[in-house]
């Protein structure tokens, strides 16, 4: 019996092994596919607190992904927020101070955030209903 058990053992550590994808083997494009699957997973999980996200223009769906965030200043100067919608419509334009935040905002596939300072991304704000 205990020769079975080992063999049968033995049987599934080599499948799972040959089961497992060699990441080297996959496209370019395939690999940023894996990679947005991941990232939308860690942020799903209740362990996924916020991410500080530096001054400059950001493109959602390919920098940031496109999700409801909460949003704060990362540093002690006075920052500014803008989002752009990828029709050019302005959705957001704010100065976030330290003591500022936003407290709910969607961001879609194709907005433009410009930052003009560090800006802190986290889940949005709940109302405890």
């Amino acid at each position: 019996m205990k020769r079975f058990v080992s063999i049968l053992f033995a049987l599934l550590l080599l499948c799972s092994v040959s089961f497992a994808e060699d990441l080297s083997s996959m496209t370019f494009e395939e690999l940023l596919s894996l990679r947005d699957k991941l990232t939308a997973e860690i942020m799903s999980r209740p362990e996924w607190k916020e991410v500080t996200v530096p001054a400059g223009t950001w493109h959602v769906g390919s920098d940031i992904p496109a999700g409801v965030y909460s949003v704060r200043n990362a540093s002690r100067q006075d920052a500014r927020f803008v989002c752009t919608s990828s029709s050019g419509k302005q959705k957001e334009y704010m100065y976030l101070r330290s003591d500022r935040s936003i407290g709910r905002i969607e961001l879609e596939d194709g907005d433009i955030i410009v930052l003009s300072g560090d800006a802190t991304f986290c889940p949005p704000a709940s109302l405890g209903f």
